[in-house]
Formats: structure tokens, sequence, C-alpha cells
């Protein structure tokens, strides 16, 4: 299929017609005057009238087609589907704005390196010739800053020179999907796709997914993809990965060790060097500087550095570890939020309790929890627990004792032979666990099977792991059953794995039947587990554990007291309540939901105060205002005055600064920790050779240029578009011969007609 190089110049072919139109007025010129000395010459003249009428057609055409081939020179034709010379190019830039891109080389970060090559790119536009230019960001959360094409260099200028080193990560695959959009809307003749990152590894992992093969391979077609390393020379990089505790619940007044995890990521350094020597690290509590170390870091290596420190009163505390300060400056520092209570609470309700103190129910529990001779268990220094021991008949008469309210100053709930609860109270505690609350369940004789599997069990829909079947064991007492299969995999029992055997010296008599299913066997199966089983024939479960919603219940099928089993008189207990009861009750702490990366969500569940107004302070010192939505898909309950109590969430999306957050109702202010994702500090970059094998079509343009001036990308820019072999088309040639040969013709035509 026929095409033009320049097809504006076809229009210089109307000139064409000029000849015509010069024929025609020149018939017109003269005046028809008849007289008789011209009859004979006419009668000679209308012998040839037809010769010369052809004549002068043959010349007239000669004329026209002289100079509508010489248009179509001007015009350069060529077949289609051959290459043409300084087509039209859209160029979508991707730049790359995640922190790692903060990484200083001298005074100059990669990212103003890149917004420079960006600027080349500007520069090289030729909007004459149609060229046309997109801009987006490469980061976990891509923006497009330029969607349409723009061919206004200026106004795109001024876009790139507002554009700001972000606290995302990078994420290379969301923004090929972002780039294929604008690729496949793009009318332009020629799309060139450009990268420009400092090509981290772990930046390309994403794009191994098959998803973005898929966007790859579609990008493939629709344009080149080029990508622009930036910060070649050789990067190292000190982080702070996280910060944690061994501790899941901190009180007052005990020792809490924290651990700051410290990382560094090298490249191509000397292999003589092979530490970070004298390291310092600053720890600080609400600003405040406690303590200073120093660490030896081996290269590409990570150090635990443990801190001390014990609080006095219990409140929302805001920890920070820092390092010195690197190329890399915003990772060198990391906030962690902590929560301080006086101390673990638990409500114990009592199902048998007794004037004589070894025939009560829970006797053993409360000194398992709290070892004191005391008789005040609210408070003591050997223990993180406070108890409240209540009876089941005081829930039945005062309902007030059992309420939403009384419950949340509450982490778990200890069931201990409890006979059976209303339906009432059942959905308060529903509401407790659902909540983040713990829930430990003993059975015993005074436990009404029916009841709980009506109202605690719900054919799996409810709070019990499994259906309560008969009583088994040995009811004379002289058998004892001892344990068979423990899960020391799950957290509460890892920490027995190195004292397995242990667990032998714990037996028991009786117990109830679990009526336990298989997984995936139909509507009851509710994604309980077994913990530990019996050392019999069918091997009974005798510890499971069911999640439900944000909280845990675990059920333990015999009771508490020494009445079915032989477990509270042996040391072992003690741990194994400690370490189910603190399990337990780590879900209603909610500081891990406080603790998160930028990007993000903060969110926080309110009860009943909508009316409040709330405040929320950003890092760097600006605030918003939230409004609480009511969370539609809550189960709203009503106690016994009627008053329904509605559940409403606050929830703020745009964490795009590290920081520390504030959020203020009135008195009180909540903390959130958002920090920057460790995982963008590894700074080492992917090979060639392995970017390669990864994308097989991707081309790899790498500028030697450290100052970023642009020679290397100029030749890069001037190889985008395809360009036409003039050579190798012979068409405008051979018009051009047949130009010369028309013009030979209408000159010799012309010459010997007139001579007639």
């Amino acid at each position: 299929m026929l095409d033009f190089v320049n097809p504006l110049l076809l229009w210089l072919g109307l000139m064409a017609v000029v000849p015509l139109i010069i024929h025609l007025l020149n018939r017109r010129r003269y005046q028809k005057i008849r007289w008789a000395a011209m009859e004979f010459i006419l009668k000679a003249l209308r012998k040839n009238r037809r010769r010369l009428q052809m004549e002068s057609l043959i010349l007239l055409i000669l004329r026209m087609l002289i100079i509508l081939i010489l248009a179509f020179i001007l015009a350069k034709p060529y077949l289609q589907g051959r290459t043409i010379a300084q087509q039209d190019i859209h160029y979508i830039v991707a730049i790359d704005n995640s922190y790692s891109m903060g990484y200083r080389i001298g005074l100059t970060s990669l990212f103003e390196g890149a917004k420079k090559i960006t600027s080349h790119l500007i520069e090289a536009l030729r909007p004459e010739k149609g060229d046309r230019l997109s801009l987006l960001t490469i980061s976990t959360k891509p923006e497009i800053v330029i969607s349409e094409a723009s061919f206004q260099k200026e106004e795109t200028k001024r876009k790139l020179a507002n554009l700001i080193l972000s606290d995302y990560a990078t994420d290379i695959a969301k923004t090929l999907t972002l780039a294929r959009e604008i690729a496949s809307k793009s009318k332009s003749s020629f799309k060139v796709l450009y990268l420009i990152t400092d090509n981290q590894k772990t930046a390309w992992d994403g794009v191994k997914d098959e998803s973005i093969k898929e966007v790859l391979s579609d990008l493939s077609k629709l344009c080149k993809i080029k990508v622009i390393p930036v910060g070649l020379t050789a990067r190292s990089n000190n982080l702070i990965t996280r910060i944690y505790t061994d501790t899941p619940i901190i009180t007052t007044r005990k020792p809490i060790t924290f651990y700051a995890e410290v990382q560094n990521y090298s490249e191509e350094l000397s292999p003589s060097s092979n530490s970070v020597s004298n390291l310092k690290i600053d720890f600080y509590i609400q600003g405040q500087k406690s303590t200073t170390c120093t660490v030896q870091l081996p290269l590409n290596r990570s150090v635990v550095v443990p801190f001390v420190h014990t609080f006095s009163e219990p409140g929302q505390y805001w920890l920070k570890m820092s390092l010195e300060m690197d190329n890399l400056s915003i990772d060198d520092s990391r906030l962690h939020l902590v929560e301080v209570q006086e101390g673990v609470n638990i409500l114990i309700i009592n199902g048998e309790p007794s004037a004589e103190p070894s025939e009560d129910e829970v006797l053993y529990l409360r000194y398992a929890l709290v070892p004191s001779t005391s008789k005040d268990l609210s408070s003591d220094n050997i223990s993180s627990y406070s108890l409240n021991v209540i009876t089941s008949a005081q829930i039945r008469q005062d309902d007030k004792i059992l309420s939403a309210d009384s419950l949340e100053k509450y982490h778990s709930i200890i069931l201990a032979n409890v006979d059976f609860l209303t339906a009432e109270q059942v959905e308060i505690i529903e509401d407790f666990v659902a909540n983040g609350g713990g829930l430990l369940i003993f059975l015993g004789d005074k436990v009404n099977k029916v009841a709980y599997n009506e109202l605690l069990y719900k054919s799996g829909r409810g709070l019990l792991p499994y259906a309560l079947g008969d009583i088994k064991g040995d009811s004379s007492h002289n058998e004892p059953t001892k344990f068979a299969e423990i899960d020391f995999f799950h957290p509460a029992m890892s920490f027995f794995s190195s004292v397995k055997e242990k667990f032998g010296t714990l037996s028991v008599y009786q117990y109830y039947e679990l009526l336990t299913v298989p997984k995936g066997s139909g509507p009851e199966d509710n994604k309980s587990s077994i913990i530990a089983r019996l050392h019999k024939p069918d091997q009974p479960a005798l510890i499971v554990e069911k999640p439900y919603d944000n909280g845990r219940v675990i059920l333990i099928a015999t009771s508490a007291d020494s009445e079915w089993n032989l477990m509270p008189v042996r040391p072992m207990y003690v741990m194994l309540v400690d370490r189910l009861v603190m399990y337990l009750a780590t879900f209603s702490n909610r500081t891990n939901q406080r603790n998160i990366l930028v990007g993000e969500p903060i969110v926080l569940s309110v009860r009943d105060d909508e009316q409040k107004n709330y405040t929320l302070r950003l890092p760097k010192k600006d605030s918003v205002s939230l409004e609480p939505s009511l969370i539609s898909d809550s189960p709203q309950k009503e106690n016994d005055n009627n008053q329904q109590r509605k559940q409403y969430r606050l929830t703020y999306a745009n964490t795009s600064e590290a920081g520390l957050y504030t959020l203020s109702s009135g008195k009180d202010e909540t903390y959130f920790a958002v920090n920057v994702s460790p995982q963008e500090g590894d700074i080492r970059r992917i090979k060639d050779d392995e970017l390669k094998n990864l994308i097989p079509f991707i081309q790899i343009q790498s500028l030697s240029d450290p100052d970023f001036i642009g020679a290397d990308l100029s030749d890069s820019i001037q190889g985008d578009a395809p360009r036409i072999d003039l050579s190798s088309n012979p068409l405008w040639k051979y018009l051009l011969y047949l130009f010369l040969i028309l013009i030979l013709t209408e000159a010799l035509l012309a010459w010997r007609f007139g001579r007639r």
C-alpha cells in the first residue's frame, strides 16, 4: 500500500491545473473578425484542425503531468510496511520516586538524576513532528502525572519540577499495568516506554507473576521498552528492619526487652572490608533518648540489638531507634508503638465455688496465674495477671456483672465448669471474643451438654470449637490417661518444644468427648484445630482451638481442678495455663494494627461515639478531620435496657508519609506508627543478564556520564524511532527519471509542432 514521507507536499499537485487554466484563458484572448483575405487561410486550417488540436492536447497533458509528478517526488512516496523516517514518537516515561531513589551520591540524589534524564527526554520532543510525552511514577502506589500525551515542553517541565520523592516502596509491575493503558490509547506512529529507576532486584520480583506476564506481552506489541538505570556506582545501606519484643503484653514495673533488627545491604564493595565498625544506635521513648549502644554490622548481614526498659506508668508509648545517618537516611530510624498496662486482666467465672478451698473449682487455676498467698488477686508484683473471680450464680442474679461495658477492661474470660449461660450472656461473650478477646473453657460435671451445644456450639457457628459428646474415661479414677499428640508448632505450645517429655507428667481421668468433624466435610467445618490429644486408641481431642473473628477460643475437655485429672498438682500445669491464657490475651492487644507501613490504612474501631470530633495529626503537623462510619456487617446486639450498641470505624487511607500519626478526640489521643517498607532498603541492583532473562525483549540503556549530562541519552533518543533507508526505496528515483523524460519530451514536441 502506497504512503508518503511528506504527505503535505502532495498539495503541490493542484498546480497541475495551471497549464489548463492558461490554455483556456488563451482561447478567450482574441476577438474574431471576418475579412476576405482570411477565407483562404481558414480553409487550409480546417483541413489540419484535428492534427492541431491533438498536438495542443498532448502538450497540455505533458505539462500537467510534469507538475503533478514533481509534487509526488517532493512527497517521497514509499510502500507501506517499510520503515519510515522521523515518525511521531510517544514517550511514556516512568520515573521511580520510591524512597530508595533518595540515595545520595555526593550532593546529588538518584531521584534528582532521574529527573535530569527525564528533562533530556522532554527536550527531545519535536512538536512539529507530532511527538508526545506521558509521565508516570514507579512505586507501590504509582501515579499518572501526565495522562494525555503532551507536546508542550514548558508545561511538562513544570510538572516534572513539582514531582517529589515519596516514602513508598517500588512496584514496577503496577507501573507496567498503567503504562499499558496509556500505550493502548495512544495514536502515535511509534511508542517507547522508558523506565528510569535504580533497578533494585527486589523491585522486579512482582514481574514474575503470571498476570504481569500478560501485561508485558501486550506492551511488547504496543511499544519498545527501555530501562535506564541510575546510580551505577557501588552502594551500601544500613537500616532498621523491625522492632519487636517477645512479650505479647507489656505491663508496668516489669523489665521489657525490645529488639532492633539492624541490616546492611551492600554491593561491589572491597573484599577487605567485611563490616561496618562501631555503628551507633540510639533508643528513644516518647522522643527522649533512653540509651545508646554500638554494634559491629557485617556486610549483607543483620544483627539483633536488645534494649531493656521498665515502664512505671500504664498508657501508650512510642519508641524510636535510630542509626548514624548514611546515604539513605529515611530508613535509618524506625518507630514502634506499644501499649503498657497495669496487668493482664482476666475474668474467671467459677461454676463450682466452695467454702472449702480444696473443693473450689478455680483454686488451682488462681494460683497457677497468681502464685501468691495474698487474698488480693487484683495486683501482685510477681505475676502479670490481675484476676477477678465471680460465680455463675452471681451473673444470673446481676446482669450488670456480665455486660459489654464491664468486659471492656478484660483481656480474656475463663469459664470453669460453668453449668450454662443464657442466650443474652452468650451474645455478650460472642461480641467480646469477636472484638479480640480470648475465651478459655474448662469443662466438668456441672456442664449442661445440651445447653452448650445449643447456645455455644450452634452447629459450628458459635464459640465452641466442637460439639460435646458423652463423658468418657475412668470414673473410678484408677487408670489415668496421658497426653499423646501435641502441636508444638502452635504459638502457645512452642515454648514447650524443648521439654516435650515433661508432658508425660500430665494425666487425665475423665473428659468430655469432642465430636470433631473432618475439615471440608460440610457446613460444620469451622476452622477449629486440635492442640493436644489423649493417649488412647481413638486418640480423642483434649485441647482444641477455634478462631472467632478477631479473637480465639480454647476448649479443654476436662476440669480446671483435680476432680477429673491430676494436672493441677503437677508443675507443668502452671506453665500450660500461663501460656494458654497469655496467648488468648494477645488478641486483645491491637498495637500491631497501629504499627503499619507507608500506604497501609489507619483503621480504628470505636463504639457509640459517632457524635465525637476526630482529628488526625500527620507527621508534618498537618491535620485532617475524620468521621466514623457505621460497620454495616457488624452484629448489633440489644441489652436488657433495649439500647442498641453500635460499632463504628475510623479509616484514613492516605498514609503516604512515614512518621507518627496522632488521633485526637477531646482529651484522648491514639498513636499510629507508620514506617517505610524495609524491603525497599535493599539497594542491591539486578544484573543486566538477569533482567534480560526475566524480560528478553527489554532494552537496557546504561548512561556512562555520572552527572547525567545526557550525551549517551541523546544517541539513544535518536535511535528510538525507526528511519527509512532511502537508498533501498527506489520509488522516488523512478519518478525523478520520469520527470526528466517528460521535460525533454515536452520541449522536443513543442519545438517540432512549432515548425509546422
